[in-house]
């Protein structure tokens, strides 16, 4: 059985039917719970249930925050970074804002539980935010045209 609980709202699910109605009987004694309803979307993701697997759309965020940073006209690309840029940490005058670089990252950070491709990269520009240099907003902007690129892949977990 698998149970996310995020502020005030409650996802869980099982394999076992009779897993899942008896957690909702024993919820629903400690806590006014709403009718028990088939999860469609949650948190920035829909959700949709089949007899073969759950399939995860992450699309509509993903657009979002493309929106929101202006780099919905970028030219997508199918690698995440070049290996010839020196993202050392060093202490250039960046023509990028701080806090909007943070603010990218952010974006970021949300999709690495689901998108363990970006995992690494993410992580390594999140730790050279302290001395930012100027080829570190070539790389956000890098990874959001990655991403920007791949916006409509969907993430399918099979029953089995």
């Amino acid at each position: 059985m698998i149970v996310v609980v995020y502020v005030h709202d409650i996802i869980f699910g099982s394999n076992v039917e009779s897993m899942s109605q008896g957690f909702y009987l024993v919820m629903q004694q400690e806590f006014e719970i709403p009718l028990l309803v088939e999860l469609t979307y949650f948190l920035g993701l829909q959700v949709q249930q089949t007899k073969d697997g759950t399939f995860l759309y992450e699309n509509k965020y993903l657009k979002q925050i493309i929106k929101k940073y202006g780099v919905e006209d970028y030219k997508h690309v199918w690698t995440l970074v070049v290996t010839r840029w020196n993202l050392s940490q060093n202490v250039d005058s960046p023509s990028f804002s701080q806090l909007e670089y943070r603010s990218m990252i952010g974006g970021m950070i949300y999709l690495i539980g689901k998108r363990h491709k970006i995992l690494h990269v993410v992580g390594i520009v999140r730790w050279l935010q302290v001395n930012l240099g100027e080829s570190h907003p070539q790389t956000i902007k890098r990874i959001f045209k990655y991403l920007q690129g791949t916006q409509d892949f969907i993430l399918w977990y099979p029953k089995n």
